[in-house]
């Protein structure tokens, strides 16, 4: 329910259950009793008990969310069970289909979770622990005599006010934020690789792990929040020697967040240790390897140079064009300046038939970091990989068809771009992520196929069990009836194969030997 709709609940939830139902017209509560068709003198003068405030409560929330009292009166949920009706004519059918599945539809269908680290940051709202009012910049000379115990440079000094600087360290710390969280997997510190365990290798080209740990810190799940006034505030305090000549601690433990558990609020506080950390950065660039230091923080990653080609193997005699194509994905190490680039490059094959998608749907079939590529390789090979696991997966027969067409639509679109000498090599997967933008459903992208959906599987057909024939046998042979106890003598006749020996060489009665005659 949205906040609107909690509102007009408002008299039903202050109302005292120990009393009766208001049955004057001025009444607030009388009011939406009336307007979700509940009428309060139907209930008397006197309290009400647990199972009618239970089934009033639940129709005033049905009429909220679904506009009608009784779920079965609501037109969409009556026009989704005739659909289904339609398609399964057996009621049990139905069933059958949403058959332990039903966590994977509810999920599916009310997905609040975060799937974008932009709707994160989105969410982030600093809110600065800087004085603006007090901020003056015209203290500016030519000694070096310190700063005043205000935080103001003294007269003939050649520093800043401390304000500036605060405001300076807290651009760079939501800068290092956004960069941290944006990053895949855990950090790659001996630290968390012994906190974490082998989930340090599963989770390591997980894009959105460390903004859901972040945003599940923060609130308590994470789920985005409803509520558009919801904000993650991060307020800032300011401690220690600010100016950067030095006179700070050496590799001082930076204080950690002071985290508000579940209330979307968080203190950073911007002491000697935290400075140190983010001036590391005017040092060396983004992601290169600072020196071993006592406290092991994690580094930030870099941006990489990487890009990905679509190869055309003109060598390769297959008849299917598809066939002569090669992802090569192009990634760049390079360990200093004066290092030589090594180029690493990584090749795999590209699927010339829709069922070679599959691996693609599964897993990714290789093993690459995808942060050392360009940003418009790293978003086009994200695309293409969500277009080949479209492809990959098992759909609905109801709409294999169009599935079908859609990749022969595909196929030939690579066969164009292949042909065209204005399209380079590097140019031809971002051409392919922009027609599968442009052509396919936005759900494909938007909720990738390999992060959690399911493929289609037909439901099981239901048992039927065949009524036994008259002439097929009897329901109590073999000795026991019908509770599969054994039957009293005289009860039925005895089949005329029980009187003959067990290894059935001959009978051992006079009554199976008459049989035998009559038989021959």
């Amino acid at each position: 329910m949205d906040p609107g709709m909690w509102d007009a609940l408002g008299p039903w939830i202050h109302f005292d259950t120990t009393s009766a139902l208001p049955t004057s017209g001025d009444d607030l509560l009388y009011n939406v009793l009336i307007e979700a068709d509940i009428n309060p003198v139907y209930y008397g003068p006197h309290a009400l008990p647990p199972e009618d405030l239970q089934a009033i409560e639940q129709t005033l929330v049905s009429h909220m969310v679904l506009g009608h009292g009784k779920l079965k009166d609501e037109y969409d949920l009556a026009a989704f069970a005739c659909g289904f009706f339609a398609v399964h004519a057996k009621r049990s059918d139905v069933v059958l289909t949403f058959l332990g599945r039903e966590r994977d539809y509810l999920a599916a269908m009310c997905n609040q979770r975060l799937d974008k680290v932009d709707d994160l940051l989105a969410l982030l709202k600093p809110e600065s622990g800087v004085d603006h009012s007090q901020v003056d910049l015209t203290f500016m000379s030519s000694s070096d005599d310190g700063q005043s115990e205000a935080g103001h440079p003294k007269p003939g000094t050649l520093g800043l006010a401390d304000s500036v600087w605060d405001t300076t360290y807290e651009a760079d710390f939501m800068l290092a934020l956004e960069h941290y969280l944006r990053q895949r997997g855990h950090p790659d510190t001996r630290v968390i690789k012994e906190m974490v365990g082998d989930e340090w290798q599963e989770q390591a080209g997980n894009a959105l792990l460390r903004a859901r740990l972040f945003l599940t810190m923060m609130s308590g799940s994470d789920l985005k929040p409803i509520e558009a006034h919801l904000k993650i505030k991060i307020t800032f305090v300011h401690t220690g020697v600010r100016d950067r000549k030095g006179g700070r601690a050496v590799n001082p433990i930076p204080a950690p967040l002071d985290i508000h558990a579940c209330f979307y609020e968080c203190a950073v506080t911007v002491d000697d240790g935290l400075r140190n950390l983010l001036d590391e950065v005017d040092k060396t660039p983004w992601g290169e390897p600072i020196s071993p230091g006592p406290w092991e923080f994690p580094v930030l990653g870099a941006r990489g140079f990487g890009f990905i080609r679509l190869a055309d193997n003109l060598e390769n005699s297959g008849v299917n064009r598809l066939h002569h194509l090669t992802i090569k994905v192009h990634l760049h190490h390079a360990a200093g300046a004066e290092c030589a680039v090594d180029e690493n490059i990584v090749s795999l094959p590209f699927p010339a038939r829709r069922s070679e998608c599959k691996p693609w749907k599964q897993y990714l079939p290789m093993d690459i970091d995808l942060g050392q590529l360009q940003a418009t390789h790293e978003d086009s090979f994200a695309a293409l990989r969500a277009i080949l696991s479209y492809f990959g997966a098992q759909h609905c027969p109801a709409d294999e068809e169009e599935v079908e067409t859609q990749w022969d639509l595909f196929a030939a679109y690579v066969g164009e771009i292949i042909e065209d000498q204005n399209v380079t090599e590097e140019a031809r997967v971002i051409a392919l992520a922009s027609w599968g933008k442009a052509n396919l459903p936005n759900d494909v992208f938007e909720h990738p196929w390999w992060m959690g959906r399911w493929d289609w599987y037909p439901p099981e057909p239901a048992r039927e069990f065949e009524p036994i024939q008259a002439d097929s046998g009897s329901e109590c042979e073999f000795g026991q009836g019908l509770d599969g106890l054994p039957v009293h003598q005289g009860t039925i006749d005895r089949p005329f194969w029980s009187e003959w020996a067990a290894d059935a060489v001959g009978p051992v009665s006079t009554l199976g030997e008459w049989l035998q005659r009559s038989i021959e």
